[in-house]
């Protein structure tokens, strides 16, 4: 796509290069760094939260990069910073499941750790144990939650040691132990192809970003997946996205539950009808789709390298 749309791309050890682009920034990629450039001529992608890879958020990673673009309105607090509003969903070959579900609540989530402040992933956990001890049926999918003690604390240490490496400071407090996966209330299908279309066999969809600075992919596929999303992220109204698309619930995973049995017929077919048209209007297919946000990035890509 970027050579269709004339931007040349050359080696990254190449000294012919006028710009250098960092999709991400990581250890081990730094070595091929442009570092005949000067900073002004160097620009970092960042697409992940600092809870994922907190590396390139150190001031020293940071200071490389005359500039930094990122995926979050909630980071333009630096005037180094350029906000582009990425897609995820491939609307024009999009494959979708109807969802006529009354009942069921689902989840779907591959198990980390992250010892970062403001890192959700214990949450999901915790909101999982909720439903379990309170005896609510609730299906969960994606790799690792039946994973050994052993394999969890070999995890946990080496989550704890990268962020004390790269983040200088860790929360102890989110310390992980097994999920108990044969538990009768939960239906554990493991890693699945579809995402949405493991989604859409139930009513409810716990929905919880990794960390609460950004919205990805999860909110869309549950409501392309038609289900009512029971959400935990940033304030959708800051990405654009019409609150009443989810039930927006926060941190508390008795809420998440509550949320279940809190709300009228009449009023989760409202939310779910609300979600159904936002999910299928121009204005979502345009800003959400991979293709279009492909195309904003092109023209970041495109001034920076001018």
């Amino acid at each position: 796509m970027l050579n269709r749309e004339g931007v040349p791309l050359v080696d990254c050890r190449s000294f012919v290069q006028n710009h250098h682009f960092d999709l991400e920034s990581y250890r081990h990629a730094i070595k091929y760094f442009g570092k005949s450039l000067p900073v002004e001529k160097r620009t970092l992608i960042r697409v992940e939260p600092i809870v994922v890879n907190p590396y390139q958020y150190q001031i020293g990673i940071e200071e490389k990069y005359g500039k930094i673009v990122v995926i979050s309105p909630n980071e333009l607090k630096s005037a180094k910073n350029l906000y582009w509003e990425s897609g995820y969903i491939d609307f024009e070959n999009l494959e979708t499941f109807p969802n006529q579900s009354e009942t069921g609540i689902a989840i779907i989530n591959e198990r980390k750790f992250s010892f970062i402040q403001g890192s959700n992933y214990k949450l999901r956990q915790r909101v999982i144990e909720e439903f379990l001890r309170n005896e609510q049926p609730i299906k969960l999918a994606g790799k690792n939650w039946n994973q050994t003690l052993t394999w969890d604390l070999k995890k946990q240490v080496f989550a704890a040691l990268q962020g004390l490496k790269d983040n200088k400071g860790i929360v102890l407090s989110q310390f992980q132990f097994p999920l108990r996966v044969k538990s009768p209330w939960l239906e554990y299908a493991g890693r699945v192809s579809s995402a949405r279309k493991f989604l859409s066999q139930s009513k409810f969809a716990i929905v919880i970003e990794n960390d609460s600075t950004y919205v990805s992919e999860k909110l869309l596929n549950a409501l392309i997946a038609g289900c009512i999303p029971l959400y935990e992220g940033p304030k959708l109204s800051d990405y654009g996205i019409p609150s009443k698309v989810a039930i927006e619930v926060g941190t508390s995973p008795a809420k998440f539950l509550h949320a279940v049995a809190a709300y009228s017929d009449c009023e989760l077919k409202e939310v779910r009808e609300t979600g159904q048209e936002w999910i299928s209007s121009l204005e979502a297919r345009k800003r959400w789709s991979v293709n279009e946000g492909f195309k904003r990035l092109i023209e970041i890509i495109k001034i920076r390298a001018s």
